[in-house]
């Protein structure tokens, strides 16, 4: 999910897209959940305005003069939204678009909270900065080259082979040996790894604090350690076939005995390394897919309510990715089994291999790693690096009737792991476990 959810007056959307747009290009795209369409006029949807905000570290509040303008402030939209994104105790910054002055109402209630004014731009760069240190911003923050900006930092990077230069995962340029590369950033402040390779190793590596200001500044990488560099090999999903499922499950696929009521693979489905991300899967179905959405759901039928395999507690064995894709005992975890993970081991934030996730470690000593692939949500992938979203075998018949199953999360901004319900048609990533 998006990590700043945005409240605003449908009259005001011209300039609160506006708004949006510069944020994202500071802190990275699709980082807001806005409501496009107007969903709250369809209750139906209410659960995704919930859902939204439940995933939202940020609220930021669209204050206009319409506000001015409520007649009943108790069955506004935007005031529900707000209201309840206090009591999820969520960061709330109110963003006043026309310097209109705060009613009594929201003065007694929100007069306290941060609020930044359009019109200025050193509190809107302010606020940029701020949001990229609420959320632990680092590496999802991409390079903006027609971003405008008072001040720009120029970083010449020089390497002594032939090699290519990465910025974190994104591939830069080719450089030969000596030559001179130029990074130009906007104003503010990254953590990047800056990383030169040749077809082989990697020649050199360096995580950088980068300052968006009026400087120039060389960065010089070395081969005088060269590391063999780790290329992920992505395998396409298979099903086993049915004389093979009877082989032995150490054969085909390694666990980690936790002290648990069951064992844990060592990676994902669709990986062949505990580090690597794998494939993501929607809820129930057992192929990953290029979109994930409503309605490419294979068990949507028309609307939220008339979803299919809402009679299940569980997923048939057909129906479980795990099961399909691996055979033998394997299958995806229980909501009660994320539990007992979530309980009765240690989890420590740490990164393998350059990947980031966390280390899962029983109390016999054991440990898995649970990368933080982010998840799928639409054709894009959400959050990669810093949040870990897993699907568990079991429905949630009581949320949305059914619109979800429980998953186990996390996020690096707020360290807190929770097994809750997640929306069936997005696409997480699965954990297989065995007896």
């Amino acid at each position: 999910m998006a990590r700043i959810f945005i409240s605003y007056k449908r009259d005001d959307k011209d300039v609160v897209f506006k708004i949006k747009d510069d944020i994202e290009k500071h802190i990275g795209k699709d980082s807001c959940w806005v409501d496009f369409k107007g969903i709250e006029s369809d209750a139906y949807f209410v659960d995704f305005i919930v859902s939204a905000i439940n995933q939202a570290d940020v609220f930021l509040f669209m204050y206009s003069k319409r506000h001015s303008e409520i007649i009943d402030i108790k069955k506004d939209w935007t005031v529900r939204e707000l209201n309840f994104a206090e009591k999820k105790e969520k960061k709330i910054v109110f963003i006043n678009l026309d310097n209109s002055k705060l009613t009594d109402y929201f003065e007694m209630m929100y007069g306290l909270k941060q609020q930044v004014y359009v019109d200025s731009k050193d509190a809107m760069n302010n606020l940029y900065v701020d949001l990229r240190k609420w959320l632990s911003i680092e590496s999802d923050v991409k390079i903006v080259d027609n971003l405008e900006s008072r001040n720009e930092a120029v970083y010449k990077i020089r390497v002594n082979r032939a090699c290519w230069l990465y910025l974190d995962e994104e591939k830069i340029q080719q450089l030969e040996a000596n030559k001179i590369a130029k990074i130009s950033l906007p104003e503010g402040e990254y953590l990047r790894k800056v990383v030169a390779i040749d077809d082989e190793s990697i020649c050199d590596e360096k995580e950088l604090v980068l300052f968006g200001s009026s400087k120039v500044e060389t960065i010089v990488l070395n081969s005088s350690e060269v590391n063999k560099v780790v290329k992920p090999e992505k395998t396409e999903s298979k099903k086993i076939e049915p004389e093979k499922i009877e082989d032995k499950l150490e054969k085909h696929h390694e666990y980690v005995d936790l002290g648990l009521s069951v064992k844990w693979a060592t990676y994902n489905v669709g990986a062949n390394k505990p580090e690597e991300c794998g494939d993501y899967f929607a809820w129930g179905e057992v192929k990953s897919k290029k979109e994930y959405s409503l309605n490419t759901y294979k068990y949507y039928e028309g609307t939220i309510h008339s979803l299919s395999k809402n009679n299940k507690i569980v997923l048939d064995v057909d129906d479980d990715a795990a099961r399909v894709n691996w055979g033998g005992e394997w299958r995806m975890p229980t909501e009660k089994e994320f539990k007992e993970l979530r309980k009765n081991c240690k989890w420590i934030w740490t990164s393998q291999n350059g990947m980031r996730g966390y280390k899962v470690v029983g109390n016999n000593g054991n440990f898995i790693f649970l990368p933080a692939a982010g998840f799928m949500q639409d054709k894009s992938l959400q959050d990669n690096l810093f949040v870990g979203g897993y699907w568990s075998r079991s429905l949630d018949k009581v949320k949305s009737s059914g619109l979800a199953a429980f998953g186990l999360s996390f996020r690096y901004s707020n360290s807190k792991v929770d097994v809750c319900s997640v929306y069936r048609f997005n696409g997480y990533s699965i954990r297989p476990v065995c007896p």
